[in-house]
């Protein structure tokens, strides 16, 4: 009766509870894709790299709804459920690559015994669980999207971030949003370097929909962040 009477009580703030190993500080990322929907009808296609098991793309179909989405994921053991999204969604395709910044066979880390994680990564050395096609979005954009000028990009690749923008260089401005995961603990996909990369090739930082804290073991700081960005009018 207690945690219903919470729950209720919770549902007209702005603060949600999770319980989960890396604390979240805070986690907007439903608002911030509505404030994006009503802020920018010109959004024509959508690319979620790093797509999991759908996580995202379940925030985001429901307000951007007659988009067409193209779901990229390397990691094996979601594909049966991304297999079962597309057959539901006719708008959606499913593509099994991995994205980096050229073309090649790559390593895919897979925590978890290989179970689905949401920490899935590529990796440049160590075991490898998973070898894996990697791809370039500048490739990618050319050979297998329908083309549009004032796409969404998500990219959350657990550290890899860096990586697959070099390979985004000559498409990057058909994007008019890209919301990407950064972190702060980590050389690889560093936060200021992804900001730097970003102004430098025309966009600006508008928002931050979501940060997470280091383990509960942990002194708790922020680890990583969903960082919104926004193409700058070209000059």
């Amino acid at each position: 009766m207690l945690k219903k009477l919470i729950k209720q009580m919770l549902q007209s703030t702005p603060f949600r509870v999770s319980r989960q190993k890396n604390p979240s500080r805070f986690d907007a990322m439903s608002e911030t894709l509505l404030l994006i929907h009503e802020e920018y009808p010109e959004i024509d296609g959508i690319i979620d790299v790093g797509a999991n098991i759908g996580q995202w793309f379940s925030l985001a179909y429901p307000i951007f709804l007659n988009h067409r989405y193209y779901l990229i994921e390397p990691q094996a053991s979601c594909w049966n459920q991304l297999n079962r999204l597309s057959l539901k969604h006719s708008n959606i395709s499913i593509h099994k690559t991995g994205l980096s910044d050229s073309e090649r066979m790559g390593n895919l880390a897979i925590p978890a015994n290989g179970q689905v994680s949401t920490g899935a990564s590529i990796v440049t050395n160590g075991i490898s669980v998973q070898k894996t096609e990697l791809t370039t979005l500048n490739h990618f954009v050319r050979e297998t999207t329908t083309g549009f000028q004032n796409g969404l990009l998500k990219i959350d690749t657990e550290g890899h971030e860096a990586a697959i923008l070099k390979g985004a260089e000559e498409v990057i401005r058909q994007f008019k949003i890209i919301i990407i995961e950064a972190r702060f603990t980590r050389n690889e996909g560093d936060a200021s370097d992804i900001i730097g990369w970003m102004n430098l090739n025309n966009f600006k930082l508008i928002d931050i929909a979501a940060i997470s804290g280091e383990g509960v073991s942990q002194d708790g700081r922020a680890k990583l962040c969903d960082l919104v960005f926004h193409r700058k009018n070209q000059s």
